[in-house]
């Protein structure tokens, strides 16, 4: 029928429950699956034809009862008045988030999601959080340089991993060599007398070429023996830890430094061992003179 004034925006699609029955000629007493309180709450027909309330049919409750038992074979069925069944389509963009309850959406409603959908910042993981390739390789430590002579890295190394890749941008406030050492578990650096390392240096500058190699026994240090100039902004490490937490096995570092400056690149590659089987827990660079300055960068990344 027509409405008077603006057409509800809500549509209603109402209907009433059936429940058909098996009539055997001789039963007269039928379960309804919904209640009802008289027999003017169902319509009720036998062979497709309405019966009449309280002459053909009683029904309270659940109980419905005929007057004559329905003949086999014939279609007999009722429709509960009383039990209507409503369901109704709200009008688009009217259900705002609150209305949602927090479990409602599945995982199966995501899966289609574009990515024009994910906007915002990512909550923070941890490697606990990351499963298969991804997982394997995490950020254990990073820092800037603190403007002293050290910069350490505590308790940065623990049995999680079997490897790491140490990675270091680093300016010196002096010309001076920076080297590397270990730490043990209480953060103190190893200043015994047991590294043994092998280097080799080329340096390239005006399309001369110079190149050498050096090795040491039993220093206390691993240096890569180039001098990096003061406040020079190319000056890079990287190194690789093997196996630093294993008491069973000796420390072994792998370097690769590389710094430019007033028209010469210079680059050496080494590796090194400390001669002793202990747990090696943290890692720190150290300036032979001056200061590391708080532009140099310096990242750690586990491997498992």
């Amino acid at each position: 029928m027509p409405f008077l004034g603006t057409t509800p925006t809500q549509g209603f699609v109402s209907s009433f429950p059936k429940q058909s029955f098996t009539p055997n000629g001789s039963t007269t007493v039928f379960t309804l699956t919904n209640p009802v309180a008289t027999a003017n709450d169902l319509e009720v027909f036998v062979g497709n034809v309405r019966q009449e309330p309280t002459t053909a049919y009683t029904a309270a409750g659940t109980t419905l009862t005929m007057s004559e038992a329905p003949a086999a074979g014939l279609n007999f069925y009722v429709i509960n008045k009383s039990f209507a069944q409503v369901t109704t389509t709200p009008p688009a963009n009217s259900i705002s988030t609150d209305k949602i309850l927090n479990s409602a959406v599945t995982d199966a409603k995501i899966g289609g999601m574009a990515a024009s959908k994910l906007t915002g910042a990512m909550p923070a993981l941890d490697g606990s959080a990351l499963t298969g390739s991804v997982g394997n390789v995490v950020q254990v430590a990073e820092a800037s340089g603190g403007g002293s002579g050290t910069q350490a890295f505590n308790g940065c190394f623990t049995s999680t991993y079997k490897f790491y890749l140490v990675l270091a941008s680093i300016r010196l406030d002096a010309t001076a060599e920076c080297y590397v050492r270990l730490q043990d578990s209480s953060n103190n650096e190893r200043t015994s007398a047991v590294y043994y390392y092998a280097t080799m240096h080329n340096s390239q500058s005006n399309g001369s070429n110079t190149h050498g190699e050096l090795g040491e026994w039993g220093v206390a240090q691993f240096s890569p023996h180039k001098t990096i100039l003061a406040n020079n902004p190319h000056a890079s490490y990287r190194i690789w830890v093997f196996n630093p937490t294993d008491t069973n096995m000796k420390t072994h570092m792998q370097m690769d430094f590389h710094s430019q400056a007033s028209g010469t690149m210079n680059q050496t590659r080494g590796s090194c061992t400390y001669d002793s089987a202990q747990n090696d827990a943290g890692f720190r660079f150290i300036a032979a003179s001056g200061n590391i300055k708080t532009t140099s960068q310096f990242k750690i990344y586990g491997f498992k």
